[in-house]
């Protein structure tokens, strides 16, 4: 009989989950998702972290797995959270969701899609502005402020009233 795991991400739990004999602990479980025993490969899934119950302190890699019914709980990076989630999704036949696993940017860095009942939403980092739009950004800022100063000066009665 082959060996199974369950595996709860979010508020998805994917069951009997087949597993290779000597797959027993939680270390090489993540060899196993990363190099694509459930499908597809998952690069860094050693960055995943596996806990026994939500909250729970983390498992270390010679961590042993739990036996069916319990099942152990997987977090981590949302994209790599992501990435496993549709490769578990497809590897039980369920079918994943379109645009499962990606989340869109805006150029600043927020998420543009709403977070689902239930789900935790992860605020997305800033992107790094390149040096060409840092110094448009720092020309926009000087002509704005030059317009400021020009526009006080003719309401208060300055040079510019003058004329």
């Amino acid at each position: 009989m082959p060996l199974t795991v369950d595996v709860t991400m979010g508020t998805d739990t994917y069951k009997a989950l087949s597993i290779p004999d000597g797959c027993n602990t939680v270390g090489k479980w993540k060899d196993l998702v990363e190099q694509g025993h459930f499908g597809e490969r998952v690069d860094c899934a050693s960055r995943l972290v596996c806990r026994l119950e939500r909250g729970g302190k983390p498992l270390g890699d010679i961590a042993q797995l739990p036996a069916p019914p319990a099942s152990f709980v997987v977090d981590g990076p949302p994209f790599l959270v992501g990435a496993v989630a549709v490769m578990l999704q497809r590897a039980t036949g369920e079918a994943p969701p379109a645009g499962a696993g990606m989340t869109p940017r805006t150029a600043r860095g927020t998420s543009m899609s709403t977070p689902k009942v239930g789900h935790q939403a992860t605020p997305l980092p800033t992107l790094p502005l390149t040096a060409r739009e840092s110094d448009a950004r720092k020309s926009s800022v000087g002509r704005q402020a030059k317009s400021r100063l020009t526009s006080t000066r003719s309401t208060r009665g300055g040079p510019a009233a003058g004329k």
